[in-house]
């Protein structure tokens, strides 16, 4: 939203000038009457003339967001005031634009969920969720302090994921530049003083030589298609069905499929809880934890979820019908229900698989290493056949 800067006449005659955010000129006109406030003039502030890209906020972003907001409610500090301070220093521009958009709407006499609310790409089901529960017992600042340890834990989570695929990315690019190298400059040279030999070439290597040939002839064409069909495929194919398809490839292949599951089981039971502390029902808490999983086939079970639950049925008999789940969550849940501490039981469980699947990722490493080795090593191998037996088969005839 745009800045205005106003001056305005109160009703004692007091001169008040500051700035807000608004859609329009006249919306600022109308808060300011409505306040009681006689506007002198209204001017749009100047935006500043470096170029800025806009970008996402991150979960650490949220992070400090959700950490200053429960710090700023405990503390007693106006709302409107400390997320204006907190704007002025914020750098992520996306970030900016929600928190001033938030700081005006409070000024209005909006809920913080619902200013929030305008921004799902930011904020998910889960976050508003919680948000509103906080809002409607009070206990808005404790809210927001369950929705930063969250955030902490999905950050530490992630940057755990990101560190551990570090070493296989590196060896992918390394692997396709080196291809690239050798079909581009090396092969076709080999070709030329093969051929120059007038010697019958083996199939591997004939396919090879002619790739490189081709790939050298082609090049210019070969590249900006390569871009170009690239850029298309990422601005057309939708993200949802190309995560859900990546999703469920990588949860059907022996190494990432546990680490998946367990990070999902960690989201859902840690979500779960969360929701349900902060004053959420049952019924609404489980449709909007099952949203926060990466399997397609636990997020088709939302709407049966809640149908049993609305029906009375236990939440640890439900998923253990389900046959999905490991054992260790129905028997802790049946715990939790029986006790009537299930939101602990599920912080809990939702520790125990996040440490769980941090401890795979750690590993990750150690057991790609040895599969990444193996393929280079046959890669590198049936390039070195294919170059080496032509010249053996030279030095064969020339021995006959």
């Amino acid at each position: 939203m745009p800045t205005y800067d106003y001056r305005a006449l109160s009703e004692d005659g007091a001169i008040n000038t500051a700035s807000v955010t608004a859609k329009s000129e006249d919306e600022v006109g109308k808060t300011l009457l409505q306040k009681g406030l006689t506007p002198i003039y209204i001017k749009l502030r100047q935006q500043d003339k470096k170029f800025e890209f806009a970008r996402g906020v991150s979960l650490l972003d949220k992070a400090s967001f959700t950490r200053y907001m429960s710090l700023m409610l405990t503390s007693g500090l106006s709302m409107a005031q400390g997320i204006d301070s907190l704007a002025e220093d914020t750098k992520n521009i996306t970030m900016r634009k929600i928190l001033n958009d938030l700081a005006y709407g409070l000024k209005s006499g909006k809920k913080v969920s619902e200013i929030l609310g305008r921004y799902p790409n930011v904020f998910d089901g889960a976050f508003i969720a919680m948000v509103k529960a906080g809002e409607a017992s009070g206990t808005l600042g404790e809210a927001f302090s369950y929705l930063s340890e969250k955030l902490r834990s999905e950050y530490e989570l992630q940057r755990n994921i990101k560190g551990a695929m570090v070493y296989p990315v590196v060896i992918f690019i390394a692997l396709i530049l080196m291809g690239f190298v050798l079909v581009v400059f090396v092969l076709p040279r080999i070709g030329g003083v093969f051929k120059t030999m007038d010697i019958d070439l083996p199939l591997p290597t004939l396919i090879m030589l002619n790739v490189g040939e081709f790939t050298q002839e082609h090049l210019l064409v070969i590249l900006p298609s390569a871009i170009v069909g690239l850029v298309l495929a990422w601005l057309l194919v939708p993200r949802d069905k190309l995560k859900t398809a990546v999703n469920g490839l990588l949860t059907k292949m022996p190494i990432t499929g546990s680490i998946i599951r367990r990070i999902d089981y960690a989201r859902l039971t840690r979500t779960l809880g969360v929701l349900l502390k902060s004053g959420v029902s049952i019924t609404e808490a489980i449709s909007i934890a099952v949203s926060t999983v990466s399997q397609p086939k636990l997020k088709a079970m939302a709407p049966m979820l809640r149908q049993r639950l609305l029906k009375g049925v236990e939440l640890s008999r439900i998923l253990k019908e389900t046959k999905i789940f490991p054992v260790f969550i129905t028997q802790m849940l049946t715990v939790g229900e029986k006790s009537g501490n299930l939101e602990d039981v599920l912080a809990e469980v939702g520790a125990y698989y996040a440490e769980e699947a941090e401890s795979d990722l750690k590993n990750i490493s150690q057991v790609i290493e040895p599969i990444l080795v193996l393929v280079v090593g046959i890669l590198v191998g049936l390039l070195v056949i294919s170059i080496i037996a032509p010249i053996y088969k030279l030095i064969g005839d020339l021995q006959i």
